[in-house]
């Protein structure tokens, strides 16, 4: 039923589209900004002219000091589903799409087009995968803007237990098969292949090293009483140079670290890592 709505609006935005001044409005953050950008260059490649504009949070008074009219078409990434009571006056106006995530308020008119997947009873998706959803329907070539689906998707922690779930994983499968991300299960640090591996566990979070996560030097110290060198011939390690016996021993300290501080699920170390 989701997937019919998205269509069923995707259809009728194209009908109108030319003749309307798009205003987007989006949130700041990583799942808002890729969400955006989808659609910016949704638009972009329609010939459809539009304004942008990105808030932290989305306000009575923002929503009080915006300049709306009939030929106006106003679309909201990443927020608007909980903030419904704000934009009574504007739907008395013009139409506003929604293409958000959270928690919603009920409310129907005739000029709101809301597609968040919790209102199908959908398992949640980031806005980024719901706004890529939208534009593929709009036109089969906006396919390539998957990747900013996925990057939206990690952003807003889609994870669970390091791997993406639901909706977000079907989008990923579809990624993978375009040739677009790639999805390597291993040590779940970013910066694989750019950074070095001390770097790494020093600005790791997620997962967190006890004692290590936010350290430079007790980085560095951990890896030295591992045996594993930060340097090959004068160039800093990657993770990806590290050894299979290396990457082992790595992950089984960490482990035991994890526990120490009793981490639940001490293991979750380990994950997909996402490149494009």
């Amino acid at each position: 039923m989701f997937l019919e709505e998205i269509e069923k609006v995707a259809k009728i935005f194209k009908s109108i589209s030319k003749e309307k001044n798009v205003k987007l409005l989006s949130q700041f953050d990583a799942d808002g900004i890729s969400s955006v950008s989808i659609i910016v260059k949704m638009l972009i490649r329609m010939n459809v002219n539009f304004q942008l504009r990105i808030y932290k949070q989305l306000t009575e008074q923002i929503a009080d000091s915006l300049e709306i009219d009939k030929d106006d078409f106003l679309i909201l990434t990443d927020f608007g589903s909980g903030q419904l009571d704000h934009f009574k006056k504007i739907l008395e106006k013009t139409q506003v799409l929604i293409l958000d995530h959270h928690e919603f308020k009920h409310l129907e008119h005739i000029n709101l087009f809301h597609l968040n997947p919790l209102l199908f009873g959908e398992d949640e998706a980031s806005s980024s995968i719901i706004s890529y959803m939208f534009a593929k329907a709009i036109d089969l070539k906006n396919v390539d803007l998957i990747d900013l689906a996925i990057v939206g998707a990690i952003g807003d922690e889609q994870e669970d237990r390091g791997e993406l779930k639901g909706l977000a994983r079907k989008i990923l499968e579809e990624a993978i098969i375009l040739g677009k991300v790639t999805a390597i299960k291993g040590l779940r640090f970013y910066g694989r292949n750019t950074r070095p591996i001390h770097k790494a566990l020093e600005y790791s979070f997620d997962p967190f090293i006890p004692g290590i996560s936010g350290s430079e030097s007790n980085a560095i110290q951990f890896l030295s009483e591992l045996g594993i060198s930060v340097k090959d011939d004068g160039e800093w390690k990657k993770l990806k140079d590290l050894t299979i016996e290396e990457q082992q021993k790595l992950a089984s300290a960490i482990i035991v670290e994890r526990l120490k501080s009793n981490h639940s699920y001490a293991e979750d170390i380990f994950g997909e890592n996402y490149s494009l």
